[in-house]
């Protein structure tokens, strides 16, 4: 099995930088989604030069996923928040990065998620972080300005797909190259079904959940999986879940913002 997660891993190193992957492509934000509008997902993020996504968990920390984080070339990234359109420098405020977290672990897909402090706070809304774990989900939400196939560029507009969730015995089950990587106590799993998925420039993005009083909760991280490669045929996409690491993630939040910059 490919994984342009982890292509982009080695291909980062020997940049010395910190590469956008995902569990598939990289160019057309989400495959098989639709252009988000402009304040739908006010807490979403994009990572430059990386490519990666993020949310924002406060004003001035930025959730991601681990393998978008390198803590020696963390200062170099600049975050782009307030615009769906990527194109938009009216809408857009770029915002430096000043400190990072990564969480540690042997392998990097174990616990798949970091922090970028901010230079300075921002006036936008924050997502809620999952406190429990759920298989309940029916579908999940993904957004990202990822691939929407893996020989494209990133898309321009931010793009949402609902995505059909799998529990931990189903994705487990199913065949194919995740065979020890996934873990049920840290990740999540979902299936792009009819071509909605993750692609390749989505990796640090979110997996929501729509609550009943229609605001969002982040429940995952986007982390690995197959590809949006049409001649791919294992669809499972990789979150690692945040309600496993939402203590962690929380105390990292107020180390970061305790630390001098």
């Amino acid at each position: 099995m490919r994984f342009s997660a982890m292509r982009t891993v080695v291909a980062a190193a020997a940049l010395g930088l910190v590469a956008a992957m995902m569990p598939a492509g990289t160019a057309q934000a989400v495959n098989g989604g639709n252009s988000a509008a402009q304040g739908e997902f006010p807490f979403m993020v994009r990572l430059l030069p990386t490519g990666c996504g993020g949310t924002l968990i406060s004003p001035q920390v930025v959730l991601t996923a681990g393998h978008c984080v390198d803590p020696e070339t963390a200062e170099s990234l600049t975050v782009v928040v307030g615009t769906v359109d990527q194109q938009d420098s009216d809408a857009a405020t770029r915002v430096s990065v000043v400190d990072s977290y990564t969480a540690a672990g042997l392998f990097w897909w174990e616990s798949d998620w970091g922090l970028l402090k901010l230079a300075e706070p921002v006036n936008l809304p924050v997502v809620a972080l999952a406190g429990e774990s759920s298989q309940d989900y029916t579908e999940l939400t993904a957004i990202g300005w990822g691939r929407s196939q893996e020989d494209q560029e990133q898309q321009r507009f931010l793009q949402r797909a609902e995505i059909s969730f799998m529990n931990d015995t189903a994705c487990t089950e199913l065949e194919g190259g995740l065979e020890g990587m996934y873990h049920p106590d840290r990740h999540l799993c979902t299936f792009a079904d009819q071509g909605k998925g993750i692609c390749g420039g989505d990796s640090g993005g979110p997996a929501l959940n729509q609550l009943t009083d229609s605001t969002w909760e982040q429940v995952g991280i986007v982390s690995f999986g197959g590809d949006c490669d049409p001649e791919y045929n294992d669809r499972r996409n990789i979150f690692t879940e945040v309600a496993a690491f939402a203590d962690d993630i929380r105390a990292a939040e107020a180390t970061l913002l305790g630390r001098a910059s």
